[in-house]
């Protein structure tokens, strides 16, 4: 008497109910995809952080590559205005807003400093017009390609400030330029129309010009990350924005030097505190690298 053969259970199944089983077998049971999508999920949870930090690298060499550019054409700007930086602002170039009263052209929209950006870019770039008008009476931009890609702010309307009655002006930099040395009298001249004296500035590769912000100017005081960014951040509703450093890089700004040079810099190495930072109101700290903010000597 042979011996009996074993069979598997699908061997000893009719052919309809074999592929049952075998779709039974080759499919998954809810434990096991509920297993799968935690794994997908806690590997993008890994992989988020690093991606997002990627595009933020890349947002960063582009800004970086843009405030070199505003640097570069500043040196090539003085190059053919008599050895002086472009100004702050030039009261012998203005425009009228519409209700009668005339405002100076800022840094960004002089003439001669916009061909000397034209230049550095190697092509003619799209520069806002300044006009008058009834719901904006004048713009002081650069151009898209010309600012900050990490800036959260609404490029098309990054900074509007009221300055009497319905009248406004936008400002759409994303950089600022470094006024300090208004504070120790220069204003008047060097500031105004003529520009900084290039012949006279030592350490230019020291120096800032520009930097990060949410305004059109900056200054050293406002450069304090303690008081200022590290409690508003980018929300340029808040009047402390103005002129107020801005260091939406990985808690650091790019800069750009007065020799034309630009580089990334930390917070803590812009904004050197002497001492415990003053967060009670009183007085406004001094930065212990006060001679990067003050060019002239």
């Amino acid at each position: 008497m042979k011996a009996q053969q074993r069979r598997t259970p699908v061997e000893g199944l009719a052919p309809r109910a074999m592929s049952v089983a075998v779709i039974r077998r080759l499919g998954f049971t809810l434990i096991e995809l509920l297993v799968v999508i935690a794994i997908i999920a806690i590997l993008m949870g890994i992989l988020m952080p690093t991606l997002s930090r990627a595009r933020e690298s890349a947002r960063k060499v582009a800004c970086l590559s843009n405030i070199r550019t505003l640097g570069f054409a500043n040196v090539l700007y003085a190059a053919d205005c008599d050895n002086r930086l472009v100004p702050f602002v030039d009261p012998t170039q203005r425009f009228t807003l519409n209700n009668g009263s005339t405002q100076s052209l800022l840094w960004c929209n002089i003439p001669a400093y916009i061909a000397a950006l034209n230049a550095t870019a190697k092509n003619t770039l799209d520069f806002p017009v300044i006009s008058a008008g009834t719901s904006a009476t004048g713009n002081y931009a650069l151009p898209k390609k010309l600012r900050c890609p990490s800036c959260i702010i609404d490029k098309d309307a990054y900074w509007a400030r009221q300055i009497g009655g319905a009248t406004r002006w936008e400002i759409r930099t994303t950089y600022g330029y470094n006024v300090q040395d208004a504070t120790r009298g220069y204003d008047a001249e060097v500031y105004r129309g003529k520009g900084l004296p290039q012949l006279k500035i030592k350490q230019p590769s020291q120096k800032i010009i520009f930097i990060d912000s949410s305004d059109c100017v900056v200054d050293m005081p406002r450069a304090n990350y303690v008081i200022y960014w590290d409690r508003v951040g980018e929300i340029y509703e808040h009047p402390d924005k103005i002129r107020l450093t801005s260091y939406r890089h990985s808690e650091g700004a790019n800069v750009s030097f007065v020799d034309g040079s630009a580089a990334y810099r930390r917070k803590e190495t812009v904004f050197q505190f002497i001492g415990s930072p003053n967060t009670d109101g009183g007085s406004e700290d001094v930065s212990a690298n006060e001679k990067m903010w003050f060019i002239l000597p």
